[in-house]
């Protein structure tokens, strides 16, 4: 299902649904959500490991076809992903 991947697992109450399929594929595991690629990770031991030792790796954001179409091809604050150039705009602001 290349337009909404694995969208049509989820129901309206998503963190149940993430938990459930943590049960059947492991603490760590990929969705497609959309055309974007996301990482779940399902155990606190895992998620403070993985922001707290490679913070950078999980920093950056998805492009945004809109987003990039208002914030000069994603340059802006909201959009950019994790740079150098948008640490030093984050301290501006």
């Amino acid at each position: 299902l290349p337009l909404i991947g694995n969208l049509h697992l989820l129901s309206s109450k998503p963190h149940l649904d993430l938990t459930r399929l943590g049960d059947i594929y492991g603490p760590i595991y990929t969705l497609n959500m959309g055309s974007q690629l996301a990482v779940v990770l399902n155990s606190y031991d895992i998620a403070k490991e993985a922001l707290m030792k490679r913070g950078n790796a999980f920093a950056g954001r998805p492009h945004h076809f809109v987003g990039s179409k208002f914030s000069r091809d994603g340059k802006g604050v909201g959009f950019q992903n994790y740079t150098p150039t948008l640490r030093r705009q984050q301290k501006t602001i």
